[in-house]
């Protein structure tokens, strides 16, 4: 059944979320406030934003070229996910579009960032409680990637850049767009 205007208002209140605002640079992309770049690579921008629906924070993916072999790794990254989405520490695909004006998918948030940032910016744990740390992030690498080669699959691009680590300090294995079958 179609809502009413006065639905349609207070649906949009709902959606509507203080204190936050669309990024200046960011691209407009439906169901999806862009807050804050948090990644570039060579074909793609990753920002921080919050699908208006849920509230929830989430990363998107959004693709700069529409063709060529970059276009082909988006492809491929996005099929990845698809086949590993199963994983607490892979990374998992919230949504996609890979056909519209603006090509993007939208992952997990992990929010305490890489583990190359943690290591840049001297963020990580000293004494035993780091070492633990360290030894428990190690372990869940070994699951994700026993999981990865499980489905026949193997990473080709792990690196700290591509380890993150969501609020809970529990990896998050991600970039699969280099990855082999």
């Amino acid at each position: 059944m179609p809502q009413t205007s006065e639905a349609q208002k207070s649906s949009q209140k709902l959606s509507e979320i203080p204190d936050l605002k669309q990024h200046a640079e960011a691209p407009k992309i439906a169901g999806y406030m862009l807050i804050k770049p948090i990644g570039k690579g060579a074909y793609a921008e990753v920002w921080e934003a919050i699908q208006l629906r849920t509230r929830k924070f989430v990363a998107v993916k959004v693709f700069t070229k529409k063709s060529g072999v970059h276009w082909f790794y988006l492809q491929r990254e996005a099929d990845r996910l698809i086949r590993l989405d199963k994983h607490p520490h892979i990374i998992s695909l919230l949504d996609a579009d890979l056909s519209g004006e603006i090509p993007y998918y939208v992952m997990d948030l992990a929010q305490e960032g890489s583990l190359e940032k943690l290591v840049e910016g001297g963020r990580v744990p000293e004494g035993g409680k780091g070492v633990q740390d360290v030894a428990d992030w190690m372990e869940e690498i070994t699951q994700a990637l026993q999981y990865v080669h499980a489905k026949q699959m193997v990473h080709c691009d792990l690196k700290p850049a591509n380890v993150l680590l969501d609020e809970e300090s529990h990896v998050r294995v991600a970039d699969f767009g280099n990855s082999r079958v």
